[in-house]
């Protein structure tokens, strides 16, 4: 009779991406056809579901300012909350789905946004729907999950990805989650929000944006050396200088600063231009046309002076 050799445990030098690639994939495997068109839609929709809460917002935003009587500056933390929170939970939500299962990772960041989109309904002042575009931002956390998904499920020629990734379903792995990544994480992306917001308008030399500077300094050195040291971290920082995923960070960045400022910025400014603005062009003949102010009628004609009814001038008592 022979005995079965047993598998070698994990390199404890092993980092999460490693840990999770050698995880088995417990009888999940490829798929095609009518159930991977099923797969595809089901997460299309989950997708569709937070970019509607990004865009839908936007041209809305003068109104939601005058409801509220908010300022600039308060109604700007309506999209620049929801981004914060896609940021944060982007990167979170799609590590901690190796803990708990790609579905029902999903599944709490859509009931989380569903919730959000409820009590931003029920909005008596500006708080309330700030705080309800944190949760509905937390749906970000859709897209990686959905890339991973899609990266594991379909076939290399059906879902191409610039980056190599593992061909198959993670599924819960042993270990525990990196929350101490994850909140000095957020402390570095809410640092350099406020201190680029701030150093915009007050000045990169102001006393505010200095301190934001020094908070992001040292929350970004604390997250890179908590990272070295834990076994399964929250982003590996040898990642962070690999020449393999820089050009995947710049190319991600670049249009992630591309379609907010179509959608922040150029969604709003049409919504609030007239429509026969943007009808036509400057000087065109449509406009000139269209758009010519009405001539005033003609005044009725001054009776001669001497005439029956006439009078030589305004008369002293003023008009009748």
């Amino acid at each position: 009779m022979t005995n079965a050799t047993p598998s070698a445990p994990p390199s404890a030098s092993s980092t999460g991406a490693d840990t999770a690639a050698s995880v088995p994939t417990a009888g999940i495997g490829v798929i095609t056809g009518r159930p991977a068109v099923r797969l595809v839609a089901a997460l299309i929709t989950a997708v569709v579901a937070y970019q509607l809460n990004a865009t839908m917002v936007a041209p809305t935003l003068p109104d939601i300012a005058r409801t509220f009587s908010a300022s600039t500056t308060q109604i700007a933390q309506v999209s620049s909350l929801f981004s914060l929170a896609g940021s944060v939970a982007g990167v979170v939500a799609t590590r901690w789905s190796d803990f708990l299962g790609r579905r029902r990772m999903l599944m709490i960041v859509l009931t989380i946004a569903a919730i959000g989109s409820v009590v931003a309904l029920f909005s008596p002042n500006l708080p309330v729907p700030l705080g309800a575009r944190v949760l509905q931002g937390i749906a970000c956390g859709s897209f990686q999950i959905t890339f991973v998904v899609l990266g594991a499920r379909l076939q290399p020629k059906t879902f191409a990805m610039g980056v190599t990734m593992p061909r198959h379903e993670v599924g819960l792995i042993e270990g525990r989650m990196d929350w101490w990544g994850a909140a000095l994480m957020t402390v570095v992306l809410i640092a350099l929000t406020k201190l680029v917001a701030h150093g915009s308008a007050q000045g990169w030399g102001a006393e505010t944006t200095l301190i934001y500077i020094a908070i992001f300094v040292v929350s970004a050195v604390a997250f890179t050396l908590v990272e070295r040291r834990r076994h399964d971290p929250l982003i590996n920082p040898a990642h962070l200088v690999s020449r393999q995923i820089w050009p995947l960070l710049a190319t991600t960045i670049l249009f992630t600063v591309a379609f907010s400022a179509v959608i922040y910025f150029t969604f709003v400014l049409f919504a609030q231009t007239p429509r026969w603005a943007t009808a036509c062009r400057p000087r065109s003949p449509r406009c000139a046309t269209s758009h010519r102010p009405r001539p005033s009628p003609p005044s009725p004609p001054r009776s001669p002076v001497g005439s029956p009814g006439g009078s030589a001038g305004p008369s002293p008592c003023g008009s009748a």
